[in-house]
């Protein structure tokens, strides 16, 4: 349902994360953003923490209309690049409105779409449920996402070329930009 509320961007904005051999994955999505106009912002290093995240993200208004959030995952975990985590969860608990954001990662897990085992506060609710429950889209992997330390490949190349065509026109619907 929310993808039908939602099927085309119209973001002004985006936020972008990145560490270690995601970052010229996450530098190259930026520019790319960037490129078609929109105000980004992020953590793009190897000492960003779940903190900044949360103020730079959850302790705003209105969430970025883009959100690229490159790094490790688990299906209801976002690890920064200095620990402790994030959890899905947060995003359902922030005051921050997400409706019509658009988020994607290359992270491992982070698409993957699991039964709920019934913890209190939904914590046990993962990035794909957390971002719907919050009229906002959700990109992810649902197995393994693979990198390399040498050039932007594998899934790190999806999703640059993702963000490539999401550029092809603002107003392109996402699975078509996808495929």
């Amino acid at each position: 349902s929310s993808f039908l509320d939602h099927p085309a961007l119209g973001p002004t904005d985006a936020y972008l994360t990145g560490y270690d051999f995601l970052i010229d994955e996450a530098t190259a999505i930026s520019q790319t953003l960037r490129g078609l106009g929109l105000t980004v912002a992020g953590r793009i290093n190897n000492s960003w923490t779940a903190d900044q995240f949360r103020t730079d993200v959850l302790n705003r208004t209105v969430a970025p209309g883009i959100l690229s959030l490159n790094g490790h995952f688990a299906q209801d975990r976002f690890y920064p690049f200095v620990l402790p985590d994030l959890r899905a969860f947060e995003i359902l608990s922030a005051s921050t409105s997400f409706s019509g954001t658009l988020g994607f990662s290359v992270g491992c897990h982070s698409g993957l779409n699991v039964p709920n085992s019934g913890l209190p506060g939904g914590q046990d609710i993962d990035w794909p449920e957390a971002f719907v429950a919050r009229q906002a889209a959700w990109v992810g992997n649902t197995v393994y996402g693979y990198g390399d330390s040498d050039q932007i490949a594998y899934s790190e190349r999806l999703m640059q070329l993702f963000s490539q065509h999401l550029g092809d026109q603002l107003a392109m619907p996402l699975g078509q930009a996808l495929v």
